[in-house]
């Protein structure tokens, strides 16, 4: 007897989903959380997901499956869970020795690119997403930013869940007043709405600006499409100065 087969004979009423839920495995329910919600499952089937979900020691799913799901959703007891379930996936990520620096970008190239033909998830998404994993996993070990024509240091406390700091950065990135956020770039974009779409300009402020101020990492992690050059092809490209 399988889910499948219950659904195929009998549909995807309420009741069928709420027969279902018990002989369902993680992966599953992860996947048809939407469905719950859309069928409108009672209370008490929602506390047995939450019981069946909460009591996996070991996911098989990666981190980024929880806040793929999280999209897909509406309801705040689906939101809830994949929050917390997110928060314990990253748990699992591999611990990185150190200090690691991570720079997500959030050019127009990035944040309008899909990551597929069918997916509505956008490079700048999946950017920021692993930003937010590595932050909640290494905390006061990780220094987050992200680019495009200025660049902008992150602050955040590992305290606040993964989707929490995922949250701040795409805030930070794509609408905030970014000359309130210490946004470094040339004069011409010191102000604006996030980093800015037009390059990844702001990439090499971040390097710059480690190396001024003499700060240690052990790593870099970029995360982008790499078109990343100065401003100007005419000749007068202008950069941070190195």
């Amino acid at each position: 007897l399988t889910w499948e087969n219950v659904v195929s004979h009998l549909g995807s009423s309420k009741e069928v989903w709420e027969l279902c839920i018990p002989i369902m495995g993680e992966m599953v329910i992860t996947r048809n959380l939407r469905n719950f919600e859309e069928a409108g499952i009672s209370e008490s089937a929602w506390d047995q997901v939450y019981q069946r979900m909460l009591a996996v020691e070991d996911t098989v799913q990666l981190p980024f499956r929880f806040f793929s799901a999280e999209r897909e959703v509406s309801s705040t007891a689906a939101k809830s869970l994949l929050g917390r379930l997110l928060d314990l996936a990253v748990e699992k990520v591999a611990d990185l020795p150190g200090v690691t620096m991570v720079l997500s970008d959030n050019s127009g190239s990035a944040v309008g690119c899909s990551i597929s033909g069918k997916s509505k998830l956008r490079v700048s998404d999946c950017g920021n997403m692993l930003e937010a994993v590595l932050a909640k996993r290494l905390g006061r070990r990780a220094i987050i930013g992200v680019f495009g024509d200025s660049m902008i240091w992150i602050p955040f406390s590992q305290a606040d869940s993964c989707l929490a700091i995922k949250n701040q950065i795409d805030a930070i990135a794509q609408r905030e007043e970014r000359s309130k956020n210490g946004a470094m770039a040339i004069p011409r974009f010191k102000k604006g709405e996030g980093v800015g779409g037009d390059t990844e300009t702001g990439l090499w402020f971040a390097l710059d600006d480690l190396t001024k101020r003499k700060v240690h990492v052990d790593r870099m992690i970029f995360l982008s499409d790499l078109c990343c050059y100065t401003q100007g092809d005419n000749g007068t490209a202008q950069n941070c100065g190195v």
